[in-house]
């Protein structure tokens, strides 16, 4: 993983960070995600669209090398 990369999840709210690893890493819906935490699946998905958002837009900012929602989910992927 790059460090730009990595330095755009890091700045994400922790929450953020949190549930989009668990989604995209982990590969945990997004209901058994909500089921864990103890809230919604709107909430849950609320963020999970915001945190992408966040880094698409961090990303246009700082580089070229996001340009998709599909490189989201590999990116977050690579943080293994």
């Amino acid at each position: 993983m790059s460090q730009s990369l990595h330095a755009l999840l890091e700045s994400l709210p922790e929450e953020e960070r949190f549930i989009l690893t668990l989604h995209y890493l982990k590969g945990i819906p997004s209901n058994k995600i909500a089921e864990t935490l103890g809230v919604n699946q709107k909430s849950v998905d609320s963020v999970i669209a915001a945190g992408k958002s966040r880094i698409l837009a961090r990303s246009e900012e700082h580089t070229s090398e996001l340009q998709s929602h599909s490189f989201i989910s590999y990116a977050v992927f690579c943080l293994k």
